[in-house]
């Protein structure tokens, strides 16, 4: 049985002190380890970044977790998503920063973040004017609102008003003014006059630039989100799966219903009769499935591949192997040969689940498709999750957050296996 976030939090911030590797937990920390926030965002020193995954995975390892995803979003951090293996809704993101870097400009340095840190706890935290400079820039580089922020803002710098001002100045320059008198304009002054000042102050210099430039570079190399393809006949859950498949290693999830429609897709109603239509003539259905394939390459290289680097989550309900599948739905009367040659060229998912039930329970579901149909289709989909790399077969008869949990428990472990190999762990 792994142990809780909270378990995991403290031993891993405890070993950093015993290490003697200098950190502040830069913001509400104040309900910590009690309260859990979505993510944990620290500072360490710059040469200290490199120091941290071996710490956390061993730590990860020592405590029954796994570490799902290792994100360089921005230069000089890295974002750690670590995961129960047995249950997805338990998981702890830490995000560590050696300078804090956003959006081309390096906003304050390590020195600055972690200079006269003090212990709250177990753990180290900024004083408030660090804290007040972080606040301030994070929220202006990163366009949020600043209303939100105005009272903590006000608190920190009532702790400690010289400290504040002093940070406030490094941060903006000349600002019209001390700092209390800002207290007293709204926050879209603060947005319009401060936000351009900060920016043009940190912008990247040339060797940021290039630095930059190479941490894209590994992005795209090494892309950190997920393509996976659900298979299965209507009735069988694939709708009720999709659902319920959000990891919060992933920014966003992206859905496909069977093809990405880079070359055109009308709108898909509610489909009752599949097999309603005649099949096309031979040479028809060939082009329609050169077609299909053109669909699925030209997509994954301007659709599917970007949300990957961008940290998505890509799921199909149903992909170009349901041609072979269910050739009769899409209208194609032959080229089942040449669908399996193509399907050979195109860039496999990342993981293909077939979701599988008793053909008299998914006809029980939905009666579209007759119980001998949905036979056959039942013992090709078994085939072909044999014959298919990373493809998986999962019992549709289980309750469907059962079935969920099973899915999101196999999405783990291909991504931990995946850092595993990443890392050289």
């Amino acid at each position: 049985m792994a142990s809780d976030a909270a378990s995991f939090f403290e031993s891993f911030f405890r070993e950093l002190g015993k290490r003697g590797i200098p950190f502040a937990i830069l913001h509400d920390y104040e309900r910590l380890p009690d309260q859990m926030p979505s993510d944990i965002d620290f500072a360490v020193r710059r040469e200290d970044l490199p120091k941290l995954l071996p710490l956390q995975r061993a730590i990860a390892r020592h405590q029954g977790w796994v570490l799902a995803s290792v994100v360089h979003a921005k230069l000089s951090a890295q974002y750690a998503v670590f995961f129960d293996p047995m249950d997805a809704s338990r998981f702890i993101q830490l995000d560590a920063c050696g300078h804090y870097v956003e959006r081309g400009c390096l906003v304050l340095r390590d020195t600055q973040l972690l200079h006269d840190c003090r212990t709250y706890r177990f753990f180290h935290i900024p004083p408030p004017a660090t804290e007040f400079a972080y606040l301030l820039a994070k929220t202006l580089i990163k366009n949020k609102p600043l209303a939100p922020c105005l009272p903590r803002l006000r608190k920190l710098w009532a702790t400690d008003p010289a400290g504040a001002d002093d940070r406030f100045r490094q941060l903006v320059g000349d600002s019209d003014g001390p700092l209390r008198e800002w207290f007293a304009r709204p926050a879209t002054e603060w947005e319009q006059a401060l936000r351009p000042r900060i920016r043009a102050r940190t912008r990247f210099g040339p060797v940021n630039l290039a630095r930059e430039c190479a941490r894209a570079c590994r992005r795209v190399l090494q892309p950190v989100g997920l393509h996976i393809v659900i298979l299965g006949p209507d009735g069988v859950g694939k709708s009720t799966l999709i659902a319920q498949l959000r990891l919060p290693c992933f920014q966003r999830m992206t859905q496909f219903h069977f093809r990405p429609g880079l070359l055109g897709k009308k709108p898909a109603g509610v489909i009752t009769q599949p097999h309603a239509q005649p099949p096309r003539s031979r040479l028809s259905s060939l082009a329609k499935t050169l077609y299909y394939f053109a669909d699925h390459w030209l997509g994954y290289l301007g659709k599917i591949f970007p949300a990957k680097v961008r940290r998505e989550l890509v799921v199909f309900d149903r992909s170009f192997e349901d041609v072979l599948v269910d050739p009769r739905r899409y209208r194609l009367s032959a080229g089942s040969g040449f669908a399996r040659f193509l399907k050979r060229l195109l860039p496999p998912p990342d993981l293909t689940f077939v979701l599988d039930a008793e053909p008299e329970l998914v006809h029980a579901r939905k009666p579209e498709l007759g119980i001998a149909e949905l036979r056959r289709q039942r013992e090709f989909l078994r085939q072909l999750a044999s014959r298919t790399p990373r493809c998986v077969i999962i019992s549709a008869a289980e309750t469907p957050a059962q079935v969920a949990r099973t899915v999101q428990r196999q999405m783990i472990v291909f991504l931990a296996e995946r850092e595993k190999q990443r890392q050289g762990f």
